[in-house]
């Protein structure tokens, strides 16, 4: 009897450590999945990032005709012998607007320099969009525009842009010395060639805002 008992009572001990793991594995599974989806888009990234910086730093920057907001034409080259940061967004996304309070910060630190300017590729479709964010948030820097077009545009192909907001460093000469930069990247890259000085990394913490633009960005199929 003990003997049927004893079997009796491993086979429930079994059942349940069973029931017990498949229960554990159900409800980890999702946060294991979020995980592993997290770290593949991280090596995708960076896996980009060491093309982009392969097949673009060091080479001239495209001299493409362009045009401002307000129609006015436009050409890189007329900004030979200052420092760009050339900024891809669009007032429909997220990531971009969570940028653009640190790119405003950049503007302010630098204002008093007249070798150093922000040239944004607003990859919006919609012009009285993007009109209306400009002036609602005070931004003051040019914008280049090319209706209906977004990522379509000529500095967005030319710049392989497949994610935004974009970074980007334009030296005095012209040439490419920073490509799809983070914005930590962004700022120290400008002080080295402004200042001649690493920046020091930033304080943790921050906004919700600006926590999530460093997570993340938009691709034309999150576009409106």
């Amino acid at each position: 009897m003990s003997g049927r008992r004893s079997t009796a009572s491993l086979v429930v001990t079994i059942t349940t450590l069973l029931l017990v793991g498949f229960i554990a594995g159900f409800f980890a599974r999702p946060p294991i999945q979020k995980w592993t989806e997290r770290l593949k888009g991280a090596l995708v990234q960076a896996s980009r990032q060491r093309y982009l910086a392969a097949a673009f730093v060091g080479r001239s920057a495209a001299d493409l005709p362009a045009a401002t907001l307000d129609g006015t034409a436009f050409r890189l080259s007329e900004k030979k012998g200052k420092v760009v940061l050339l900024f891809f967004w669009a007032s429909w996304c997220p990531y971009s607007r969570g940028a653009i309070p640190a790119i405003q910060a950049i503007q302010e630190r630098y204002a008093d320099r007249d070798d150093f300017e922000i040239i944004g590729v607003s990859l919006d479709r919609d012009k009285g969009e993007i009109d209306r964010f400009v002036a609602d948030h005070g931004i003051r820097w040019i914008n280049l525009f090319e209706d209906g077009k977004a990522w379509n545009t000529a500095y967005a192909k030319s710049y392989e842009v497949r994610a935004i907001p974009s970074r980007w460093i334009i030296g005095k000469d012209l040439t490419i010395s920073g490509a799809d930069l983070s914005q930590a990247a962004a700022e120290d890259q400008l002080s080295l060639l402004l200042e001649n000085r690493h920046r020091p990394p930033s304080a943790p913490g921050g906004s919700a805002a600006a926590a999530a633009a460093a997570a993340g960005g938009c691709t034309a199929v999150d576009a409106p």
